[in-house]
Protein backbone atom coordinates (compact mmCIF):
# COMPACT_ATOMS: atom_id res chain seq x y z
CA UNK A 1 0.00 0.00 0.00
CA UNK A 2 3.04 2.62 0.98
CA UNK A 3 4.49 2.04 -2.91
CA UNK A 4 1.23 2.51 -4.27
CA UNK A 5 0.83 6.25 -2.41
CA UNK A 6 4.97 6.90 -3.57
CA UNK A 7 4.01 6.01 -6.96
CA UNK A 8 0.74 8.20 -6.99
CA UNK A 9 2.70 10.94 -5.52
CA UNK A 10 6.18 11.26 -7.81
CA UNK A 11 4.35 12.50 -11.06
CA UNK A 12 2.71 15.24 -8.37
CA UNK A 13 6.26 16.26 -7.07
CA UNK A 14 7.63 16.35 -10.76
CA UNK A 15 4.99 18.44 -11.60
CA UNK A 16 5.53 21.20 -9.11
CA UNK A 17 9.34 21.06 -9.50
CA UNK A 18 8.89 21.92 -13.29
CA UNK A 19 6.23 25.09 -12.62
CA UNK A 20 8.72 26.40 -10.26
CA UNK A 21 11.58 25.98 -12.52
CA UNK A 22 8.88 27.31 -15.10
CA UNK A 23 8.83 30.22 -13.03
CA UNK A 24 12.28 30.78 -11.97
CA UNK A 25 13.50 30.83 -15.55
CA UNK A 26 10.38 33.30 -16.17
CA UNK A 27 11.58 35.66 -13.85
CA UNK A 28 15.49 35.21 -14.38
CA UNK A 29 15.65 35.59 -18.34
CA UNK A 30 13.44 38.69 -18.93
CA UNK A 31 15.90 40.47 -16.41
CA UNK A 32 19.82 39.16 -17.41
CA UNK A 33 18.33 39.62 -21.09
CA UNK A 34 17.05 43.11 -20.81
CA UNK A 35 20.01 44.41 -18.63
CA UNK A 36 22.27 45.93 -20.77
CA UNK A 37 19.76 47.86 -22.82
CA UNK A 38 18.73 49.24 -19.07
CA UNK A 39 21.72 50.13 -18.10
CA UNK A 40 21.83 52.08 -21.74
CA UNK A 41 18.65 53.89 -21.12
CA UNK A 42 20.17 55.21 -17.28
CA UNK A 43 23.27 56.17 -18.85
CA UNK A 44 21.30 58.03 -22.12
CA UNK A 45 19.24 59.94 -19.61
CA UNK A 46 22.30 60.70 -17.25
CA UNK A 47 23.98 62.37 -20.50
CA UNK A 48 21.17 64.57 -21.33
CA UNK A 49 20.38 65.48 -17.75
CA UNK A 50 24.30 66.84 -18.02
CA UNK A 51 23.84 68.59 -21.43
CA UNK A 52 21.19 70.66 -20.13
CA UNK A 53 22.85 71.49 -16.63
CA UNK A 54 20.52 69.38 -14.76
CA UNK A 55 22.00 67.30 -11.44
CA UNK A 56 21.08 63.67 -11.06
CA UNK A 57 20.77 64.55 -7.39
CA UNK A 58 17.41 66.67 -6.34
CA UNK A 59 17.72 69.18 -3.58
CA UNK A 60 15.73 70.69 -1.07
CA UNK A 61 14.50 73.89 -3.46
CA UNK A 62 12.96 71.07 -5.98
CA UNK A 63 10.75 69.94 -2.39
CA UNK A 64 10.12 73.27 -1.02
CA UNK A 65 6.65 73.60 -2.10
CA UNK A 66 5.73 70.01 -0.78
CA UNK A 67 8.33 70.13 2.41
CA UNK A 68 6.25 73.83 3.28
CA UNK A 69 2.81 72.48 2.49
CA UNK A 70 0.53 72.14 5.83
CA UNK A 71 -0.46 68.21 6.20
CA UNK A 72 -3.18 69.03 8.30
CA UNK A 73 -6.26 70.21 6.39
CA UNK A 74 -9.66 70.63 7.54
CA UNK A 75 -11.52 67.70 8.04
CA UNK A 76 -14.17 68.56 5.49
CA UNK A 77 -14.89 70.98 2.38
CA UNK A 78 -15.47 74.44 2.64
CA UNK A 79 -19.09 75.36 1.50
CA UNK A 80 -19.26 77.23 -2.17
CA UNK A 81 -18.97 80.75 -2.10
CA UNK A 82 -21.90 82.28 -2.65
CA UNK A 83 -22.63 85.13 -5.10
CA UNK A 84 -24.70 87.92 -3.56
CA UNK A 85 -28.11 88.23 -5.10
CA UNK A 86 -28.02 90.91 -7.59
CA UNK A 87 -29.79 94.10 -6.35
CA UNK A 88 -33.67 94.56 -7.64
CA UNK A 89 -33.93 97.48 -10.34
CA UNK A 90 -35.77 100.59 -8.77
CA UNK A 91 -39.25 100.61 -10.04
CA UNK A 92 -39.67 103.44 -12.03
CA UNK A 93 -42.45 106.01 -11.07
CA UNK A 94 -45.69 105.43 -13.58
CA UNK A 95 -45.39 108.27 -16.16
CA UNK A 96 -47.89 110.94 -15.31
CA UNK A 97 -51.64 110.98 -16.48
CA UNK A 98 -51.53 113.35 -19.67
CA UNK A 99 -53.32 116.80 -18.53
CA UNK A 100 -56.02 117.42 -19.86
CA UNK A 101 -59.41 118.88 -19.17
CA UNK A 102 -63.26 117.59 -20.24
CA UNK A 103 -64.94 120.88 -22.19
CA UNK A 104 -67.76 118.73 -23.82
CA UNK A 105 -69.11 115.22 -24.65
CA UNK A 106 -70.79 114.57 -27.73
CA UNK A 107 -73.58 111.38 -28.33
CA UNK A 108 -74.64 110.21 -31.05
CA UNK A 109 -77.52 107.87 -32.33
CA UNK A 110 -75.29 105.81 -34.23
CA UNK A 111 -73.56 104.69 -31.29
CA UNK A 112 -70.32 106.94 -32.14
CA UNK A 113 -69.69 109.45 -29.23
CA UNK A 114 -66.46 111.95 -29.07
CA UNK A 115 -65.30 114.14 -26.23
CA UNK A 116 -63.70 117.44 -26.46
CA UNK A 117 -60.49 117.91 -24.40
CA UNK A 118 -58.74 120.90 -23.39
CA UNK A 119 -55.07 120.25 -22.75
CA UNK A 120 -52.92 122.94 -20.48
CA UNK A 121 -50.67 124.48 -23.53
CA UNK A 122 -54.63 125.67 -24.61
CA UNK A 123 -55.13 122.88 -27.31
CA UNK A 124 -58.50 121.40 -28.01
CA UNK A 125 -58.43 117.65 -28.67
CA UNK A 126 -61.49 115.82 -30.42
CA UNK A 127 -61.44 112.19 -29.13
CA UNK A 128 -63.53 109.16 -30.00
CA UNK A 129 -63.37 105.67 -27.90
CA UNK A 130 -60.81 103.99 -28.51
CA UNK A 131 -58.49 106.82 -29.40
CA UNK A 132 -55.98 108.22 -27.54
CA UNK A 133 -54.87 111.91 -25.26
CA UNK A 134 -51.58 112.82 -24.80
CA UNK A 135 -47.68 112.18 -25.91
CA UNK A 136 -47.45 108.65 -27.81
CA UNK A 137 -44.82 107.44 -24.79
CA UNK A 138 -47.60 108.42 -22.14
CA UNK A 139 -50.68 108.46 -23.88
CA UNK A 140 -54.09 107.50 -22.44
CA UNK A 141 -56.86 106.05 -24.00
CA UNK A 142 -60.98 106.21 -24.12
CA UNK A 143 -62.34 103.68 -22.55
CA UNK A 144 -66.45 104.79 -22.64
CA UNK A 145 -68.03 107.90 -23.29
CA UNK A 146 -71.46 108.74 -21.56
CA UNK A 147 -73.61 111.77 -21.40
CA UNK A 148 -71.18 113.67 -18.85
CA UNK A 149 -68.30 111.52 -18.41
CA UNK A 150 -65.25 110.02 -20.12
CA UNK A 151 -63.45 106.79 -18.85
CA UNK A 152 -59.80 107.22 -19.27
CA UNK A 153 -57.19 103.97 -19.13
CA UNK A 154 -53.95 105.00 -18.18
CA UNK A 155 -51.17 102.37 -16.80
CA UNK A 156 -53.48 99.58 -15.79
CA UNK A 157 -56.03 101.36 -14.11
CA UNK A 158 -59.06 103.63 -14.85
CA UNK A 159 -59.51 107.38 -14.33
CA UNK A 160 -63.21 108.75 -14.62
CA UNK A 161 -63.13 112.80 -16.13
CA UNK A 162 -66.26 114.32 -15.15
CA UNK A 163 -67.93 117.08 -17.24
CA UNK A 164 -68.15 120.32 -15.12
CA UNK A 165 -71.75 121.55 -14.32
CA UNK A 166 -70.67 125.34 -15.08
CA UNK A 167 -69.17 125.87 -18.62
CA UNK A 168 -65.31 126.77 -18.55
CA UNK A 169 -64.26 130.33 -18.66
Amino acid sequence: MNRRRRIHGAPGLLLACVGIGAVALAVYLPVSVDSGSARTRVASVRDNAARFGHTNRPNEEDFSSFINRSLQGPLFDPPPPVEPEPAPEPELPPPPLPEVRLLATMMETGGTSHALFSQMDGTILVRGVGDSIGEDGVAARVERITQDQVFISFDGNEFTLVLPKEPPQ
